[in-house]
């Protein structure tokens, strides 16, 4: 797939631009309680929510690296 994909870059700013920190919030409000469950003694369903929240904000933040790793692997393999 790398040799087609031309457009990361613009790709990146785009899903930056639509995956706001209230949009992922709004999204993962969404999910069924029950879906959030694990064992009694585990974190609660909100506490698991932001922790999904936290995770996808960092990975958003810092898609550079994964861009860049991309770009890099594009290059060497075309």
């Amino acid at each position: 797939m790398l040799p087609l994909a031309t457009e990361l870059i613009s790709v990146d700013t785009i899903s930056k631009e639509l995956l706001t920190k209230d949009k992922i919030e709004s999204i993962i409000s969404m999910l069924p309680e029950e879906w959030l469950m694990g064992n009694p003694e585990e974190i609660t369903p909100e506490e698991r929510r932001k922790v999904y929240a936290d995770f996808l904000h960092t990975r958003i933040a810092h898609s550079d690296i994964f861009l860049n790793e991309a770009e890099h692997a594009r290059k060497s393999l075309i």
